[in-house]
């Protein structure tokens, strides 16, 4: 339900790094440092040196732009799988990779590398949008069931009203009650989830922060 607006607070991150960015890097681009040997054999050696980089500069472009071909050619096949089978996790994670692929070629292209590992988050975030796999899940729903099971048992004890549970049902002296998927706190948890990786990159928290705000957050929901 949050997942439509996950790609405007990418965004929103995206700008809060933009100001502090590393300066672009020109790609294939070298000095070459001139030596003041009579002989000259010393500029030789340096252009040697100045060639082999930008051999090995322009060949590592090449790949990369040959891999981002070929993942452009992928968009219309896994377009159509998907417009056939909306709910299947395995191909929706196939394309929003993708797409993240694709975006951090064109910050590549705008800034080297340097801007690719700078704007990772950012581009990343987008992720936390995406449905999860059938069984992560549908493992967290059943288990978040029996916990909130198990715990209202425990609150209602404490008001004496007797209780006992099975499995995501809490048998009471008056009938059963379950804990359905729509009370599982799934929902909860995926959105505190990404609310917490949001909070930690807007205020460029340290690591160890992150995880401490990502884990209460889950906690708490």
């Amino acid at each position: 339900a949050y997942g439509w607006f996950v790609p405007f607070l990418a965004v929103a991150l995206f700008i809060r790094r933009w100001p502090t960015r590393p300066g672009a890097e020109g790609r294939g681009q070298s000095s070459v440092v001139s030596d003041q040997s009579p002989d000259g054999s010393g500029q030789r050696s340096s252009a040697r040196e100045v060639g082999g980089l930008l051999h090995r500069a322009a060949f590592q472009h090449f790949s990369v732009s040959a891999f981002v071909l070929l993942l452009c050619l992928l968009l219309l096949p896994l377009r159509v799988i998907i417009e056939i089978n909306p709910d299947w996790p395995l191909v929706t994670w196939s394309l929003t990779l993708l797409v993240v692929a694709l975006s951090f070629y064109a910050v590549y292209l705008a800034g080297g590398w340097s801007w690719v590992k700078y704007f990772a988050f950012p581009i990343c975030f987008i992720l936390v949008a995406v449905q999860w796999p059938y069984r992560i899940e549908k493992g967290l729903t059943q288990n978040l069931m029996q916990i909130v099971a198990s715990l209202t048992v425990e609150i209602i004890g404490w008001f004496g009203i007797p209780a006992i549970q099975r499995g995501n049902l809490i048998e009471l002296s008056t009938g059963v009650l379950g804990v359905d998927e729509a009370c599982s706190g799934i929902r909860s948890f995926q959105s505190t989830l990404m609310a917490a990786l949001f909070l930690g990159e807007l205020y460029r928290l340290r690591w160890p922060i992150r995880l401490l705000l990502v884990g209460a957050g889950l906690t708490a929901a």
